[in-house]
């Protein structure tokens, strides 16, 4: 598939917009790989293991967009970050809810 600049530009905005859908394809992506099948595991202790490593390969297949992710934040726009932030902590609050669950 042949896509030129401005065939890209029909689609976004400009390279804000790009950014932003990049991010927010990374939070899809974890919330795909990470958070729904580890939801799935009662035992909290089994749970961590299973984040532990579905994070490590997400981070492997999908490092470029991780990599933006935790380092381009300041190129959003306030409302983009509040969005991005959002997704980011369903992730943060997967984790505190296992590491909750391992102290009782």
């Amino acid at each position: 598939m042949h896509l030129t600049k401005a065939g890209l530009y029909h689609y976004i905005s400009g390279k804000q917009d790009l950014l932003f859908r990049i991010m927010l394809y990374a939070m899809d992506e974890v919330e795909r790989c990470v958070i729904e099948p580890s939801r799935l595991i009662a035992d909290p202790e089994e749970r961590l293991r299973k984040i532990m490593r579905l994070h490590i390969c997400g981070a492997i297949e999908h490092g470029l967009e991780l990599s933006i992710l935790l380092q381009e934040m300041t190129h959003l726009d306030s409302g983009q970050q509040k969005e991005v932030l959002g997704h980011k902590q369903a992730y943060r609050s997967l984790i505190q809810e296992v590491l909750r669950d391992l102290g009782k």
